[in-house]
């Protein structure tokens, strides 16, 4: 299907030709990894649901699985369009330069989203996450009588609040979010704790614990992935990337620490997912021995990242600061070790020498003692991956997180 542009009287005309079921308009990045899992909670559910996307990234100019009616401000270049409509305000290409300055210098996304929000007039907004969609979202009500509001609920995910509250330029919307906001969900407690601290009312908690930010996990494909009968000899890099931020997640550490166990790693593949061209250069730099055992990609559809999951002995995912990483409870669902960094959000789910080891992302001799137990201590990975079983099945089953996500949708509006 080809995108679609509209003028306001043609879209006008739809809209009121649509039937009236209770309208919820999310406000995210739409081509986003924790979004679209968020917004599929919604199939089948009552609701009329519409996406209004922030600007798409210069390097990913295309959609990737949108199956909601999606409006965006500049017309994605190229995709494969589902079968829904995407409404777009501005050509992209070949005028896609053009069109993304006049976007800037007259502050189209943010007009347009209120337009939208004045026309269509959802029961229910919801951003994603603070320091995107809930930017955007406050920008267009600030403009607005608070009278004309639909409820507006917003997602917290990783260091959006944690980190983004200290920084002088991004409190003040932070500060205006939360004051303003109807509901509040966040991916750890570390960061409903906190935003009750800094002022959002109690009664605003949409619910009085976390919430995986992409809506948790489809436990019965992790479940088959636990039954297959699997050697489990890998070591999973998940995110084998260097992202230099307060926030960042760290990858050459973990290489230096595969050369302190070069008995250990004997029997095993190491596997980097999201190899950036900075680790790939480290590693070929490194003894003939560790390069032989490393195997790089790009990037790996779900399936295979899961399959890639089911035989890891060991995932490591160690971070500066983060909320609850998503690669986290998928290697606690999958049966692999988790070793992740000992920060606040991450000992919500694990707890050391019980179902997971920690290590300081930055030392790699801390590194490599935690992947020296996780290969030699046979006892600790089968008791964690009972543990993390019981653990995803209590908090990230994605059947119990729908049931208590649409339940408070439909309480919100009565």
């Amino acid at each position: 299907m080809v995108a679609t542009t509209y003028t306001r009287h043609s879209y006008r005309q739809i809209m009121l030709t649509q039937p009236r079921r209770p309208r919820l308009l999310l406000v995210c990045y739409a081509n986003s990894a924790h979004a679209l899992p968020w917004i599929s909670l919604l199939d089948g559910s009552e609701f009329d649901v519409r996406v209004f996307s922030t600007p798409l990234r210069e390097e990913e100019q295309n959609t990737r699985n949108w199956d909601y009616p999606t409006y965006i401000t500049v017309k994605p270049e190229r995709g494969v369009y589902p079968a829904k409509t995407i409404y777009s305000l501005l050509p992209g290409w070949p005028v896609r330069g053009i069109s993304n300055l006049i976007d800037q210098k007259f502050s189209m996304t943010k007009r347009w989203l209120r337009w939208i929000i004045q026309t269509w007039k959802p029961d229910i907004l919801h951003s994603m996450p603070l320091d995107v969609g809930g930017k955007l979202a406050a920008q267009a009500l600030r403009a607005m009588p608070h009278s004309k509001w639909p409820k507006w609920i917003v997602s917290a995910w990783g260091n959006d609040l944690h980190l983004g509250w200290n920084q002088p330029k991004e409190q003040p919307n932070l500060k205006y979010i939360i004051q303003n906001c109807d509901g509040f969900f966040a991916d750890c407690q570390r960061d409903l704790d906190m935003a009750v601290k800094v002022g959002l009312a109690s009664s605003k908690l949409s619910l009085p614990h976390p919430m995986p930010g992409p809506g948790g996990l489809q436990l019965e494909i992790f479940a088959n992935i636990r039954r297959a009968d699997s050697q489990r000899n890998i070591i999973l890099v998940p995110k084998a990337f260097e992202r230099l931020s307060a926030s960042g997640n760290r990858t050459l550490p973990i290489l230096e620490a595969f050369l302190m166990l070069e008995d250990q790693l004997s029997e095993y593949e190491i596997h980097l997912v999201s190899c950036s061209s900075q680790v790939r250069n480290y590693l070929s730099q490194l003894p003939d021995w560790l390069k032989a055992r490393c195997h790089c990609y790009d990037g790996l559809p779900q399936n295979e990242l899961f399959a890639l999951m089911g035989r890891s002995r060991v995932v490591i995912a160690p971070s500066l600061s983060d909320g609850t990483p998503n690669v986290m409870l998928e290697a606690m669902a999958a049966g692999a070790l988790p070793i992740m960094s000992s920060i606040e959000s991450i000992k919500e789910w694990i707890t050391y020498g019980e179902n997971g080891l920690l290590a300081h992302a930055l030392y790699p001799d801390k590194i490599a003692v935690a992947l020296r137990r996780a290969l030699t201590d046979d006892a600790l990975f089968e008791q964690a991956g009972c543990l993390n079983w019981e653990i995803v099945q209590q908090r990230a089953d994605r059947q119990k997180v729908r049931t208590q996500v649409l339940a408070y949708y439909r309480g919100l509006i009565g």
